[in-house]
């Protein structure tokens, strides 16, 4: 199944929040966390109470027990997964990473940035850490998980551990180490690690910050070239993501 990249054209807000697009939002939420977008306390304010309408999570449990995130009619044309008038069936797809990598797991960028901004509204970060420990992925419940150093496939799994880092800490670093490993079986000669969405690991390497990460960055520099800068100099929006991603991590040569 495909994966699309938005290209953030054609909404009516120039602000953080989009409400004909919960993927949007998010989207110019990442930017805003990572200096790509300007923004003012407010208007986070606002879209993390849209993101969480009377302080309820947008993620329901289905009767088949699965999660389904409330989206904006507009992602539901975007991604497809519904009949059309004429009863044809439009297959889903799936929307990229902000640096364009690989498809992204919905609903843990969700509550990646209501954790990432939950300092704005104290409410909003209890319930989202309530929320990712004890109903999504429950790693309590499944420890096996943890000693694997993955909870899920490669692009989840990036997403999933800076996301329990900022839930629980102490869980984290209980199970680093197998995260670290799991990296390093993943890695060949080229420093890239396989399956992995490599700019995105290493924004989310540097948003963890341990001792460990910073090792993991230090071993990928030697493989990173700064003429790559020249190649992502483009105005375009993955493009910045991935520039700041090669900034980041030369940063550690």
């Amino acid at each position: 199944m495909s994966a699309i990249m938005f290209d953030g054209s054609g909404f009516s807000s120039e602000g953080v929040l989009v409400e004909e697009s919960l993927f949007e939002t998010l989207f110019r939420l990442e930017e805003a966390h990572y200096g790509l977008r300007g923004y003012q306390n407010p208007q986070i304010r606002k879209a993390l109470d849209w993101l969480m309408p009377n302080g309820q999570i947008k993620i329901d449990i289905t009767q088949m027990g699965k999660q389904k995130i409330d989206i904006t009619a507009y992602d539901r044309r975007l991604t497809g997964g519904y009949r059309n008038p004429s009863g044809e069936y439009i297959r889903k797809k799936y929307v990229k990473l902000p640096t364009g990598e690989q498809k992204g797991n919905l609903n843990i960028q969700y509550i990646n940035q209501l954790l990432t901004w939950g300092k704005e509204l104290p409410t909003v970060e209890e319930k989202a850490k309530n929320y990712f420990l004890n109903v999504y992925p429950a790693p309590y419940k499944k420890p096996y998980l943890a000693q694997s150093g993955r909870f899920c496939c490669t692009s989840c799994n990036i997403l999933y551990q800076k996301t329990l880092k900022l839930t629980d800490p102490d869980f984290y670093a209980k199970q680093e180490k197998a995260f670290m490993r799991n990296l390093s079986i993943m890695k060949p000669s080229t420093g890239r690690w396989r399956g992995y969405p490599f700019y995105y690991t290493i924004l989310t390497l540097k948003d963890i910050d341990s001792a460990a990460t910073r090792n993991e960055l230090r071993n990928v520099a030697k493989y990173v070239s700064e003429s790559l800068l020249e190649k992502y100099s483009e105005n375009d929006r993955a493009l910045r993501f991935r520039k700041l991603a090669i900034q980041t991590v030369l940063e550690y040569r």
